[in-house]
């Protein structure tokens, strides 16, 4: 449980950069969504994220 009393895996951390904002996630136990406007491939090196989304409004 983090500072705002939610456990990680009722969170979702919504980043656009492979490499720090999802890998860094993951690896706290938080579900991951990233923001891939440009459509570009991810990375073969890293794990997926849970779900991937071209807009904020996807999230909905």
């Amino acid at each position: 449980m983090h500072a705002t009393g939610t456990p990680a895996a009722d969170a979702v951390l919504v980043g656009d950069s492979p490499e720090t904002n999802i890998a860094a996630a993951q690896a706290a136990g938080v579900p991951t969504a990233w923001l891939n406007r440009s459509g570009r491939p991810w990375p073969e090196a890293l794990r997926p994220p849970d779900q991937t989304i071209r807009q904020l409004t996807d999230l909905l």
